[in-house]
Order: structure tokens, then C-alpha cells, then sequence
């Protein structure tokens, strides 16, 4: 399924401009199968199945099945069936359940050297976005990338967003820092695996 890609609204960076910033190669995208959380603390879910339904062409399992068998609570679907798995869960946990973690990306995240190669793999990034508010964290995937010349951009698929499925452009070092309206801080950074099991 195709979905729109925008320019996130808050970089004052491409505020000013009176065009858009001409790319210096040409963009590269990953499908990511469009998977919004069926939960609110289901973001971990959403981006899990995401994940596998594009490495593993044979993937079938709905959101709430991810989650019960993550959880152990089989009774999870359909979604809100079973309160007690609408829970925060770490995404290298619930990715390597499915067999697509494959570690985590050196720190601090290097655009040139890790991000473009994963792109150009085939093989998605995941990000842990903390919020600041010492609450529970939330995950996003970085799904493809720009460079333009104006700088390195990344696409971000946020299964949380409102009218979910959009894949926000974002600023490289933007999205690492200031990440949405709320400021969120971009963590950690899992590498995914393909793997049809």
C-alpha cells in the first residue's frame, strides 16, 4: 500500500525556502506495510509487525496475535479483548520473537555509514524515541532516506500518528533530537533481520 510522504512542519531549516531543495541521489524507500497500534502502549506491536510483514513475505499474523504471543496472553485479540496486554514491551524482544533483530546499532547513529547502507539492504531501522517525562518510551521505523543538498534526511514510519500511515521526512539530526511537537529524543537504535521462519 502506498502512502503520502510530507516534510515534517516543524523545521524552521525548509521553512524559508521557496523551493524544494533539489536531491543529490536519487531517495530510496522501504514498503513498510502500514500498521497503526491497535493500543495506545502498542507501539512496539504496530512496529514488530510492520517489520515482519516486510521482510517475510509470508507473514500473516494480525497485530493482536503479535502481541499475544509476545505477551504470552493469547487472549489478545480481538485488540482491547484483554486489558492486561495493553502494556509497554522493549521492541528487540518482541523483533527477535519473530526472528528480525539482529543487535543494535552503534551509538550515536551515523547517517553514512548505517543508516543508507540498512536502507540499501533492504533492511529497516527501528528507533526508540524517549519523551522526556520519564514514562514509557516509543518506537518508530526509519524506513528510507534523502540527501539533498541541504543535508541528510530520514523517513520515519510513527504507527501512532493521527490519520497514522504517514511517513514524516525529517531532518537527520532533527529526528534524533527533536523528534515530533513533544521534543522526543531518539535512544537507541535496532538493526532488523530478513528472515522468512
Amino acid at each position: 500500500m502506498s502512502h503520502p510522504r510530507i516534510l515534517a512542519e516543524n523545521v524552521a531549516a525548509l521553512a524559508d525556502a521557496a523551493v524544494a531543495p533539489a536531491a543529490l541521489v536519487p531517495p530510496r524507500y522501504l514498503p513498510i506495510p502500514v500498521v497503526l497500534q491497535d493500543q495506545d502502549k502498542w507501539c512496539w506491536a504496530a512496529v514488530t509487525t510492520a517489520v515482519a510483514r516486510l521482510l517475510n513475505p509470508v507473514f500473516s499474523l494480525s497485530q493482536c496475535e503479535v502481541a499475544g504471543r509476545v505477551l504470552g496472553l493469547p487472549d489478545s485479540c480481538p485488540p482491547w479483548n484483554n486489558p492486561a496486554a495493553n502494556i509497554p514491551w522493549p521492541i528487540n524482544l518482541a523483533l527477535s520473537q519473530f526472528g528480525h533483530y539482529r543487535g543494535q546499532a552503534p551509538w550515536p547513529l551515523d547517517f553514512v555509514n548505517e543508516v543508507v547502507p540498512e536502507i540499501d539492504a533492504g533492511t529497516p531501522l527501528v528507533a526508540q524515541i524517549d519523551w522526556g517525562l520519564g514514562g514509557d518510551m516509543h518506537v518508530v521505523v526509519i524506513c528510507g532516506y534523502e540527501i539533498r543538498n541541504t543535508g541528510h534526511f530520514v523517513e520515519v514510519f510513527d504507527p501512532e500518528l493521527i490519520g497514522g500511515g504517514i511517513e514524516l521526512v525529517w531532518p537527520f539530526d532533527t529526528f534524533l533530537t527533536a523528534y515530533r511537537p513533544e521534543r522526543g529524543r531518539v535512544v537507541q537504535v535496532f538493526r532488523t533481520l530478513r528472515n522468512t521462519v
